[in-house]
Order: structure tokens, then sequence, then C-alpha cells
């Protein structure tokens, strides 16, 4: 089951780093034509930029990065652009131009290829996306992602109407050391980790329900733009640092679901606080949500109670201390029965009876032989999971996984046939 919910979680991961879908996946293509102004400390420099397209058009820019480092070598942020085996890059010292800079000896769309490779910049790898143009007589040329420069190597690269793309020197930063980001938690929650604020996202809004339900007792849900979630995304980001981040906070990854609107999300889990990650259709509108549960305690493990609307079927979740996460009523079995009744368990309380080594398949199959039940039949479902079949006269009680449009749980189904 924790399988399963990895590679969803690695499909998610995969979809949305490819939102909008880059032609950089593909490992080449062609990029197209793209000589633009850029303001630079309040002047207009004319880069000779390229850009490639996602599927629906939108254009993501990369330029030379010794255009950049002669652009910038008179100011703050000026740097030295070298070779090791490596492209090596120190910050602090000026450039030394070897007359290949601001020109190339092509025009027009051309064909690239992938060039993402490690640039050492004072000393440290990093990780970079580029992609490389050949020129007739065989040269390559080498093409950063402008903002990824900017944060490698400490200065501001933004947007703004009316000015368009803008580079700001003034006071240039020390470069961001990838792996030690600067993380803050959510005012409510000291120990979750703030989406908005590790990625530079500002909140839209926050909606906080208090009254909460049978199965949580309150939840808040944290809105952001789904654009400027992309915008990261398009600029060579992924999700991977906040999830790692929640994990690395004690939120392991429990599950993960498609909702009804198509969207994936991932379910992370620490005692009795779910964290739910990603896309929702909120208001008629697609946004980036972070749900937060505060789920109800869970009964202590050992109570032999029974189902209320079934008082000879012990109440599996009382039995094993897990709290139930829903139930619902079916009046339609198909011919195969009367009424069914399900009651759900989520897969974070069931993968914690395996790490404990609980056998409760083994242990409610006693439950119920002792109240009458005897094995009928077992099956396979088209997830794959195998579901055990109790009967005692008219009543019948089914259990075991299954995949629900809200993820992976564990059901036990009371049918009256």
């Amino acid at each position: 089951m924790k399988k399963k919910a990895l590679s969803l979680a690695l499909s998610l991961l995969m979809v949305l780093s490819l939102l909008p879908v880059s032609a950089l996946a593909a490992g080449g293509g062609t990029a197209f034509a793209s000589t633009q102004n850029v303001e630079v400390d309040g002047q207009p420099v004319q880069f000779q930029m390229y850009a490639l397209k996602d599927a629906n058009g939108n254009p993501t820019n990369y330029v030379k990065l010794r255009d950049v480092a002669h652009v910038l070598n008179s100011t703050s942020a000026k740097f030295y652009v070298g070779w090791d085996g490596a492209i090596t890059i120190t910050t602090g010292t000026a450039y030394q131009d070897t007359g290949s800079e601001m020109t190339t000896p092509y025009s027009g769309d051309r064909a690239y290829r992938d060039g993402t490779q490690t640039v050492m910049v004072n000393g440290a790898g990093r990780q970079m996306n580029a992609i490389i143009l050949t020129d007739d007589q065989g040269g390559d040329y080498t093409y950063f992602k402008l903002r990824d420069l900017g944060e490698a190597l400490g200065f501001k690269v933004d947007w703004a109407e009316g000015r368009g793309v803008f580079i700001e020197t003034a006071g240039a930063s020390q470069p961001v050391d990838p792996a030690k980001p600067t993380v803050t938690y959510y005012q409510e929650y000291p120990d979750l980790p703030d989406f908005g604020a590790y990625y530079g996202v500002p909140l839209l809004e926050a909606f906080v329900d208090d009254e909460g339900a049978f199965d949580y007792e309150k939840s808040i849900i944290y809105i952001y733009d789904a654009d400027q979630v992309e915008s990261i995304l398009n600029q060579g980001g992924d999700l991977d640092g906040y999830l790692n981040l929640l994990e690395a906070s004690g939120y392991p990854l429990t599950d993960s679901f498609e909702d009804s609107d198509g969207f994936t999300t991932l379910v992370f889990q620490k005692e009795n606080r779910q964290v739910m990650v990603g896309l929702s259709l909120l208001s008629n509108q697609v946004r980036f949500a972070i749900y937060v549960f505060e789920l109800t305690a869970a009964p202590p493990a050992g109570t032999l109670a029974y189902y209320q609307d079934a008082p000879d079927v012990p109440d599996f979740g009382a039995y094993f201390g897990i709290r139930l996460e829903d139930s619902y009523v079916d009046y339609n079995g198909g011919g195969l029965y009367n009424k069914g009744t399900a009651y759900i368990y989520g897969a974070y309380d069931i993968g914690s009876l395996l790490d404990q080594g609980v056998d409760f398949v083994s242990g409610y199959a006693s439950l119920l032989e002792a109240n009458g039940y005897r094995y009928t039949d077992n099956f396979v479902s088209d997830d794959g999971y195998t579901t055990m079949v109790f009967e005692k006269g008219n009543r019948g009680v089914m259990f075991g996984l299954g995949d629900m449009t809200s993820g992976t749980k564990f059901l036990v189904m009371v049918t009256d046939h």
C-alpha cells in the first residue's frame, strides 16, 4: 500500500513538474528566437534569447551565461565564468570577455538539445536546467533560464507591467544555497512548514472551520494562486523541496488520490493531524491548496464494541484503536443485497497497524467467527486487493483494502440480503 502511494506521489510530481508541458522534458526540439530588451538597473539591454514553448504556446526564455556575465560586469552582481571539467562561476569576481558575448553566428528558430548540468558556483555544485544550441560549424552555445541565474548568483530578476523583464543588482546578495532554504511555519501549526514562505508565493486566503465534523475537529485551507505555483515550476523549480520538508518535519506520505475534477492530491499525516497538498477547484477556480485537518482522536485499542446499525458485527475501529473516517449506506445492491453499510478507515491508520506488526486480518476474522460468522469466500478486486467474505444467516461482512475517490482505504462492508 505504501509503495502504491509513493508511486502515485511520483506521478503527481511528474505531472506538476510538466505544467505546462515543456519541450525540454523531451530532450530536444525547436528553440524559438526571442530577442528582446531587458531592463538592467533601469537601462534597456537587448539580449538574443531563445524560448521554449509549452503545449499552450507560453514561452520560457533562455539566455547565454556569458551574455549575462558581460552585462553585469560593472555591477555588484558581477561574476567570473570558467571551465574545470564543468562550468565554474565565481561571484564578486570580474568577468573576462572572450569576444563571443552578445552575438551568435546564427539567427531565427533553432534546434536545441537538453543541456541540464551541474554548475559549480563558488565551489558548490548546483543542478541547473539549460539548453544547448549548435552553430553550423559545430560550436555549442549554452543557454540558462535568467531567473535561475538570478537565484543562483544573487541578483533580482522579475517582471512588471510596463517594464517587462528587469534585473536589479543594487545590494546584490550572496547566492541562495538550495540545500539551506529559509523555513518558516504556519502560525496556527508551529510544526507545519509554510508553503508560501518556502517558495515566495503569497497566500491568497485561508478558510478556517472550527465546527468540524464526525471525523475531524478543525480544518484550515491555505489557498495559493495556481499560476504562481506553475511559474515556479516553469523556472526550473519543483515541489520536491516542500514534500521532503514535510517528511523531515514528521509528516510521512500516507496516501494519494484523484478527486472528481481529475486533480491528484498527496496525503501526509502525523498522529491526528492530516495534511493534503495539491490542486483543487475552489469557487470555480483552479487553486493550489494545503488542507490541514485536526482529526478526531482514535478510540483506545482492545475495546470490544459493535456497530450501531449492525449490533452483532464487531466494530473494527474500536477493537484496533483506529478512528472511523467515514461511512455510507447503499440501498442499491444490484440484486446482491438489499442494504449495504460501508465503514471506512484511513490508510495511515492501517499502515500504523502494519508497522506495529498487528495482524488485523486474522484478528478481525477471529472476532467475526466468535460472533457466529463463518468464512465463505475471498476475491481479488480490479485494484489487486483481496477482500475477505464472512456470512451469518442473511447478513454478510466483507473487509479489505480498496481504492476510493479519496484514496486507498480499509473498508468493512455489512450487507443485509
